[in-house]
């Protein structure tokens, strides 16, 4: 009998990627707080701020192997009051919930951006404490995972905090790169970006997911774990070996300029510490990045045709 799993927010990448890639071993049921699919049938429709209503689906469908929360409202907006507010909130609904009733565990999807955007305690540990130039998004995601931790604490429920690197993979948003350097290849336009003069962590979509399932399966206690490839990539030559692999020439990529000229060499090692990942899954290396963008160039070709 297949394991069962609820998921939140898996209408975006990492959820959509998720189910496509295991629906086929898992029982799994696409929860969401959206009215918007409140008839869609492949969704189960719960307002995670009504406590009456998840114990309604409780009992209805009874308490998931695992409970996978990657929903986070309002991505669009990482300022907004509503990360330290709602977000947090509809968290702790579910959290105390299914724990209650018995949940095993409960997986939530952090960010790199956790740690900060001019912290200069490279790679990042899971243990390190100060964080700063952060926006809400990060503060609220924190904010819950140290409540999480706590709450967790005397109870047999397991709280799996992931902090999951730079994605990428098949984006079809308009304003992001990805779409961008395809739209531009298809209309034989010059592709024109920012700089791009920063480092990433950054893991192809297939691996992030692979990453999940085997820490979903396979960490055992209540924890922070990066999940990222361990080391960084300059996103200008991200670009430049996207666009060649596409057929595109690099005289027709147009970089913004620097704005800042006194280059920060520490930003070489921006990226995340996996030791602790390395421990406890059988994590092999999965940066091959010309590999992983050749497979993303083929997803893409089903798309071509949307963009004009």
């Amino acid at each position: 009998m297949n394991k069962t799993i609820f998921i939140t927010g898996s209408s975006g990448l990492i959820g959509s990627h998720f189910i496509k890639k295991f629906d086929a071993h898992y029982k799994i049921y696409r929860l969401s707080n959206n009215k918007k699919l409140r008839n869609n049938k492949d969704y189960v429709y719960l307002n995670y701020l009504d406590k009456k209503e998840i114990q309604s689906l409780i009992n209805q469908l009874g308490v998931p192997d695992y409970f996978l929360h990657f929903g986070w409202g309002k991505m669009e907006s990482p300022h907004s009051e509503y990360h330290l507010k709602e977000n947090i909130q509809c968290a702790k609904n579910l959290l105390q919930m299914f724990s209650k009733k018995g949940l095993k565990k409960f997986i939530f999807l952090g960010s790199i951006n956790e740690y900060g955007k001019s912290l200069n305690n490279y790679p990042f540990k899971e243990s390190q404490k100060k964080s700063y130039d952060l926006r809400n998004y990060e503060r609220g995601k924190i904010k819950f995972s140290k409540y999480a931790l706590r709450y967790v604490g005397n109870k047999k429920t397991t709280y799996i905090h992931i902090r999951l690197c730079n994605i990428f993979g098949l984006i079809k948003k308009k304003e992001s790169l990805i779409y961008s350097i395809h739209a531009s290849f298809k209309l034989k336009k010059n592709l024109r970006v920012s700089s791009l003069d920063n480092y990433r962590d950054l893991l192809y979509v297939d691996d992030a997911t692979r990453g999940i399932k085997e820490i979903m399966i396979n960490v055992g206690s209540s924890k922070i774990i990066n999940l990222g490839s361990g080391q960084s990539i300059l996103m200008k030559d991200f670009v430049k070996i996207y666009w060649q692999l596409l057929g595109g020439s690099e005289a027709k990529i147009k970089f913004g300029n620097i704005k800042n000229s006194k280059k920060n060499t520490k930003q070489t090692l921006n990226h995340m510490d996996i030791t602790l990942l390395k421990k406890n899954i059988n994590w092999k290396k999965p940066f091959n990045i010309k590999k992983n963008i050749k497979r993303n160039i083929k997803a893409y070709k089903t798309i071509y045709r949307s963009i004009k």
